[in-house]
Formats: structure tokens, sequence, C-alpha cells
């Protein structure tokens, strides 16, 4: 047997992970902050439109014949920054990078939520394997007790071998209590990651196998993970929103101008005007503030390359490893297999001595150990190949 040979009926390894990435609350938050980095977008391809205003004033004047009049004006038009129009492909830039970098924090909440569901989805197969195993391994450790009793009472067997029976009964129970406890909690685990009643996790049944390790090498892995995982890629977003900000602080050196244009109605000395108004404001910075804030960009925008080459340093060494480790799994389960098959063909000889008198009860013990932990081996090894090969496909892109 060269495959984990269980699956859950009612929860396939995709459903699971699917269900896990809908109700993580990680995977929740990283949506909502893409929600907010496109509010963001919007907003700022909208900020150079020009803006509708209205002003109305009034107040008292003085007139010709010493009494007094009131001055009223009405006045409506549209007013336009040319700083909102410099900033407006800095900001849409800015605002493009951070929204990129929100979508790749996203893909790697994903990918997170889905190599912690496989791990639980087989850690509980396995657990569940392992108590059919214990199982089984009591009611023949039950056979075996009983065989001696029977044994022992003909004659034909020391008292010795009948307490050996029933040490090995004892282990045994405890060994499947133990087995139960971690089967339980497993199962736990997984149905409140993939938010399923435990209930779904009863029934099992036979997986198909999956073929032995092959396609891309560890220094292939190594190279597209360095340039196409998420997290990666939600760098180099920011490394380009850190560009824009550059731009939009070298662009604070440039004067602050804003137009107003409007029609204005109304009366002035008692006598009604009507025209058009014109208002330009001005405002020249002083001092060198916009370059001491551009220091700051450009230290910010070394932290993060900085950062980058130190995490696809660690992408790289991940993506070889999942690699590595699913090669490594084919061979350890096959090893696995035949030290099970070598270790019950040697307890099916030492079964044959001791029922022809040629070997102890002591030796049929030991051989029965052995075999359990062979067994328990490969069970293990089956599980752990089937995760390799599944944590291979989500680590490497």
């Amino acid at each position: 047997m060269m495959f984990a040979t269980l699956t859950f009926v009612a929860l396939s390894l995709n459903d699971a992970q699917t269900r896990a990435v809908e109700n993580s609350p990680a995977v929740s938050g990283a949506r909502a902050l893409v929600r907010e980095r496109l509010a963001e977008l919007s907003l700022a391809r909208h900020t150079p439109l020009p803006h509708l205003f209205g002003d109305y004033s009034q107040s008292v004047q003085a007139s010709n014949t010493n009494t007094s009049i009131e001055q009223k004006f009405s006045t409506v038009g549209i007013a336009i920054s040319l700083d909102d129009i410099l900033a407006t492909s800095p900001a849409v830039r800015a605002a493009s990078a951070s929204l990129l970098g929100a979508e790749r924090s996203f893909d790697a909440a994903v990918r997170a939520e889905r190599e912690q569901t496989i791990r639980l989805y087989f850690a509980a197969l396995q657990a569940r394997a392992v108590t059919d195993f214990r199982t089984k391994a009591l009611a023949t450790a039950t056979d075996d007790y009983n065989g001696a009793a029977t044994r022992v009472k003909n004659g034909d067997a020391p008292r010795l071998d009948l307490l050996r029976a029933a040490v090995a009964l004892a282990q045994a129970r405890a060994d499947l209590a133990g087995a139960r406890a971690v089967q339980a909690d497993a199962l736990d685990a997984l149905a409140v990651e993939a938010a399923v009643d435990p209930h779904q996790l009863d029934q099992v049944a036979e997986a198909p196998s999956v073929p032995a390790a092959a396609g891309s090498t560890p220094e292939e892995a190594a190279k597209r993970a360095a340039a196409l995982r998420p997290e990666a890629r939600s760098l180099l977003a920011a490394i380009d929103a850190q560009h824009a900000a550059i731009d939009a602080a070298a662009r604070r050196l440039l004067p602050s101008v804003t137009a107003n244009v409007a029609a204005q109605h109304g009366t002035d000395t008692g006598i009604p005007v009507n025209g058009s108004a014109v208002t330009v404001h001005l405002d020249l910075p002083i001092g060198n503030l916009s370059a001491s804030t551009i220091d700051v960009e450009r230290a910010r925008l070394d932290e993060l390359r900085a950062q980058l080459a130190d995490l696809q340093r660690t992408l790289a060494l991940i993506a070889s490893a999942s690699v590595r480790d699913a090669q490594a799994a084919d061979d350890a389960d096959t090893a696995a297999q035949q030290a099970r098959l070598e270790a019950a063909d040697e307890l099916n000889a030492v079964a044959v001595g001791y029922r022809e008198g040629a070997s102890s009860s002591l030796d049929v013990t030991d051989a029965r150990r052995t075999f359990i932990a062979a067994s328990l081996s490969a069970l293990g090894a089956d599980y752990a190949r089937a995760q390799a090969h599944a944590l291979e496909e989500v680590i490497v892109p």
C-alpha cells in the first residue's frame, strides 16, 4: 500500500479547503482590506474633477444720502486645484499598487488557510486509521490472551505465557484509549476549521492513489516561488506604491494653485450687478520640507527592497524544501511498506515456531511489537506522503 487509502465521504480535501477559506477570520480581514483599497482607488480617480461651489454674502454700505443700504451677492461656479491635477497620476498609481498589495495579501491568507486545512485533514484521517488499527490490535491481543489461557489450562504452556498475554492485552487497551482521544481531538479540529458538523466525518471511503513525485526540481520551484508567490508580489506592489509616494513628495515642491470661476449676481450700492468672477490663489512653499519628505520616502523604499530580498530567500527555501519533502516522502513510504511486510513475515515465522515449540511466547511478543511499530510507521508514511504532495501543490505556484 503506497497511499493513505481513506478519505472522508462527506468532506473531500478540496471541499475542506474551500469551506475553511470561506470561514477563516484571517481571510475575511484580508478580503475587507481589498474592499477598502478598492474604495481608495475610486476616490483617487475622482479627486481631480472640478468642484461645484456656491456663496452668498450680505453686508451694509453707506449711501450718498447718508443712509445705509445692503450689499448682496450670490455666486455659483466651479473650482479646480492644480495640486489635484498634478497629484492625480501618482495618487492613482499609489492606490492601484496598494490595491494590488491587498489582493496579494488576500491570496497569501488563502494559501496559508489551505495549508493549515491540509495538515488538519490528513491528521484527522491518520488519527482515524490509527484508531482502527489499534482496535484490530486489541482484538488480536484478546485472542492471544484467550489462546494462552486455554493452553495454560490444558498444560500446553507455562503460566508465564498467560502473564505476558495479559500485559500485551492491557497495553493494547491503553493504546486504543489514547488513539481514540487523539482521533477525537483531530476530528474536532478539522470540523471547526472547515465549519462542518463532526458527524459529517464519520464515514470514510477509499481514496485514489497519488503518483510518485515528478516534474519540477527544487531549483525550479524556488525560482517560481520567489517570483510568483503572493507574498513576494505583495511586496513588489508595495515597492511600486512607494515609488508613487516619492513622486508625490517631489510634486510638493511646486506651488499650489487653486482657481475659481463663477457667475455672480447681486446689488452693490443699491445698483444691480451681474457678471463673472474669477479667483486664483497661489501658495508657494518656503523651506526644504519636501526634500526631507522625499528622503523619508526613499528610505522606506530601501526598507521594502530589503524585506523583499529576505522574503524571496525564505520563499525559495520553503518551495525547494516542499519539493524535496514530497520526493523524500515517496522514498520513505516505499521503505516503510517494505519494512512492514518484512515485520509481518517475521511475525508469521515466529508464530509458527511457537506452535511447533521452536520459539517462546517472548519471541512472539517481541515480533508482534515490531510488527505493530512497523505498521504504524507505514501508516504514518502513507499519510505523510499524501500530505506532502497536497502541500506541494499549494506551496509551489
